[in-house]
């Protein structure tokens, strides 16, 4: 190597040195200010993930869109730390909402009902779990269909309204009994199958049922309901002792779409003063449907009127309205309005062909212009004083 490449390689040697010195002292400079490049990338990475997250959560939230708008149920999602799940029931609450939603989907998982003594973790000798008692309030989401046999029983704190989602279908014995809510309570029609007692306790103002078919005893107990009970047009049929027992005040008037009334339904509903009202398309009246209740106005246009079905104790009040029967009616039975005596006078249409002993002991003025009515010893029909 001669003396000129000598110092070209010396030179360049000089200039790498320089150079591996500058990055040296960049480096240096960085981890003394704090600028870890390591730490940089992991902060880089971080906030990646949380936007990839942030853009999963929205394309899960238009898909909880497009499904909902293709069902009819929205999605309701309840977060897996919070919530317990078995098969697709929620059995229990560990969260720490104060305004409690019941999702119906948590993870992957649909939830189609609330699991029996949900608000004690699934045992009903367990204490009503700490994270229900804080709860104030309670939202069911559309999409569940069954509520657990004492589900919230005993749950006080719980207050506000209550709304029975359209996709409810069996309410459990107790499910809601000694709950702080008020307001109107409303059953939707999805609604098939109520339990004993589900509601007891509960100061609703007001009862709508309109599930087509109310069970036996579905709403007996309900004392504490002080208000007007509307039974809507979409009900068939009203059980045995269905309502026995409330509460409820005002009128009674039984929509055209009931065929059957059962034993004792209204039995004993003793704030019932106003006027009930049955119409013709009723074909079933089931004795001592309306035991004891004072209605002040009855109108009756079915075909039969079963015997003893409006009677009243001796020493009653005299009702403060009238006693109308419709032209459709062919038979009274007996004792059926015994002692009632309405404040004006009773006609009988001629369409009535038979009336039983007794049908209205107790009336002051009754008029009938059909056939003479006779039972087979000669005496008048119920030997009342026909005028």
């Amino acid at each position: 190597m001669n003396k000129k490449e000598r110092g070209i390689t010396l030179i360049a040697l000089i200039i790498t040195v320089i150079v591996l010195l500058i990055l040296a002292g960049t480096a240096v400079s960085i981890a003394i200010n704090g600028g870890d490049i390591f730490g940089k990338a992991t902060e880089a990475k971080a906030g990646w993930n949380a936007k990839v997250a942030e853009e999963e959560n929205e394309v899960n939230g238009l898909m909880d869109y497009l499904e909902g708008a293709a069902t009819g149920v929205m999605i309701v999602r309840g977060d897996e730390n919070d919530w317990e799940v078995v098969g697709n029931e929620v059995v229990a609450y560990n969260g720490s909402a104060t305004n409690l939603v019941i999702p119906n989907q948590v993870g992957n998982t649909k939830i189609t009902g609330i699991g029996n003594n949900f608000c004690k973790h699934g045992d009903n000798t367990n204490p009503i779990d700490d994270s229900i008692l804080g709860v104030t309030s309670l939202k069911i989401s559309e999409g569940i269909t069954s509520i657990g046999t004492a589900a919230f029983n005993g749950c006080s704190n719980i207050q506000g309204t209550l709304t029975i989602p359209s996709t409810v279908t069996v309410i459990g014995s107790a499910a809601f009994m000694n709950c702080g809510f008020t307001g109107k309570l409303i059953i939707p029609r999805s609604v098939t199958t109520i339990y004993g007692g589900a509601f007891s306790g509960i100061h609703f103002n007001a009862l709508e049922v309109y599930s087509t078919n109310i069970n036996m005893g579905a709403y007996n107990q309900c004392s504490s309901i002080i208000g007007s009970l509307t039974i809507g047009n979409t009900v068939e049929t009203i059980g045995p002792g269905a309502f026995s027992g409330g509460s409820y005040t005002g009128d009674l008037y039984i929509p055209r779409s009931v065929r059957t009334i059962g034993s004792g339904a209204f039995n004993a509903c003793y704030n019932l003063t106003g006027k009930l009202t049955i119409p013709n398309d009723v074909t079933s009246i089931e004795p001592g449907s309306f035991g004891g209740v004072p209605f002040n106005e009855i109108e009756i246009d079915t075909t039969e009127i079963p015997s003893y079905i409006f009677q009243r104790d001796e020493n009653s009040d005299n009702m403060t309205g009238s006693i109308i029967i419709g032209e459709n009616v062919r038979t009274i039975g007996q004792g059926a309005f015994m002692y009632c005596n309405p404040a004006t006078s009773i006609t009988i249409p001629d369409t009535v062909t038979s009336i039983g002993e007794n049908a209205f002991l107790g009336a002051s003025h009754i008029y009938y212009n059909g056939p003479d009515l006779e039972n087979d010893d000669g005496s008048h029909w119920g030997a009342v004083a026909i005028n």
